[in-house]
């Protein structure tokens, strides 16, 4: 069943963005034999494992895209005030008209309204509440609420478990882990809350919209450049501005050894006089380096310029070696300022293989890196390898990978 979750959860996490945060910070727990279904207190996700043994994958998906739904437009806290029963029902029933809108199969027997597609959770709960009053529909007892969340006072806060959990929350020692991955979901749940569910999920959906047609465009480019990819190069020549940002790495940390500098002749503020060239004596980090970059037709020019920022902060600890790939390696340059990569010259704009950029290395090299958008078949061969990616999940033989948002 662990296995089955996190399969979920990276589903969960390419189909919308904005549960990051929930998936990073939210135990999944097993709560067989007190739960009948599946259940969550805003702060964690509990479920039944009988229950989620009956649903084929495409339910199990729904059933936690539901639950983390609950927690990202934080509804347990919205609750205050409301009449709990109906605010529950209200809620499922926005967020299942919108799961259902994405494409996503609801078992037969959750609260189905198709009509709360068109509104945000307040507003359908008013108009429940409305109809409840003026035909006496007693929707507490017309609707099955499979999802029992837990306990809600009209304070808003989560208690003990609902009608179908009795059982206590297993947080007993834990207290101040909770409260610090709640600070973490607050800001993301307070933006949620404010914008409505129906204008997140259709964000959402542009947004993958819009990453579709920008994965179209760089299959296309890559198409048009090779036959195949792995085969041919563009060797296009490119230039960016490449300016400077933070780190978003702890270079220090994972660079071997710590920065040691040696003292070393430059020309680069060397004085003039009586017409004769005295170079200057300057500190250079011992620390050696390359990096190999990946220039292939998938990464535009916007990801290129992070891959360098980041190139220009390993050079204020070690000194760096950079070349560029995409079918083919385009050879070593040796950096020493920052700006000689402002004026490096960029080669590419083919396919990419991965064999070309970890052959690419050096035997002597003490740290070895790859930036890529990770948009091709792993290398055959192991190599000891930091691979700096942006964007796709990669399973590398050897080495470490680091994901940049």
């Amino acid at each position: 069943m662990d296995k089955d979750i996190q399969a979920i959860k990276r589903k969960l996490l390419v189909k919308y963005g904005f549960f990051g945060s929930i998936l990073a910070n939210t135990k999944f727990i097993d709560k067989s034999g007190e739960i009948e279904t599946a259940a969550t207190d805003g702060k964690n996700i509990y479920y039944n494992k009988e229950f989620l043994n009956e649903l084929n994958d495409n339910e199990k998906v729904f059933v936690f895209a539901h639950e983390c739904s609950h927690i990202a437009f934080n509804h347990i806290k919205r609750a205050k005030g409301k009449d709990i029963e109906i605010w529950n029902i209200a809620t499922d029933a926005v967020i299942n008209a919108l799961l259902k809108d994405d494409g996503f199969e609801m078992k037969e027997g959750f609260v189905d309204m198709p009509e709360a597609i068109d509104y945000n959770s307040e507003e359908f709960y008013e108009k429940l509440i409305q109809e409840d009053k003026e035909q006496n529909n007693n929707y507490q007892n017309s609707h099955q609420l499979w999802d029992y969340q837990y306990e809600i006072s009209q304070d808003g806060e989560s208690g003990r478990g609902g009608r179908s959990d009795n059982s206590q929350d297993d947080n007993s020692g834990k207290g101040e882990q909770n409260s610090n991955s709640n600070d973490d979901l607050s800001k993301e749940q307070e933006e949620n809350s404010k914008m409505g569910e129906k204008e997140v999920f259709k964000k959402s959906k542009e947004q993958r919209k819009n990453d579709l047609e920008k994965l179209k465009e760089a299959l296309a480019r890559e198409a048009s450049s090779s036959k195949q990819a792995g085969d041919t190069t563009n060797s296009e020549r490119r230039r960016i501005n490449i300016g400077k940002a933070k780190p978003l790495v702890n270079w220090k940390g994972i660079l071997k050894e710590n920065a040691k500098y040696d003292l070393d002749w430059s020309y680069q503020n060397a004085s003039i006089e009586y017409g004769v060239v005295n170079p200057s004596l300057e500190k250079f980090p011992n620390l050696e380096t390359e990096i190999v970059i990946d220039t292939s037709g998938s990464v535009d020019g916007e990801l290129l310029k992070k891959f360098f920022q980041e190139c220009k902060n390993v050079l204020k600890i070690s000194r760096v070696r950079i070349g560029c790939f995409d079918t083919r390696f385009y050879g070593f340059k040796e950096i020493k300022y920052e700006k000689e990569l402002d004026q490096i010259e960029i080669l590419g704009g083919g396919g990419t293989n991965f064999d070309v950029a970890v052959e690419a290395f050096s035997l002597k090299a003490e740290n070895k890196i790859i930036f890529t958008d990770g948009c091709a078949s792993m290398p055959r061969m192991a190599c000891n390898v930091t691979w700096i990616v942006y964007g796709n999940e990669i399973c590398p033989k050897g080495g470490r990978v680091i994901y940049i948002k």
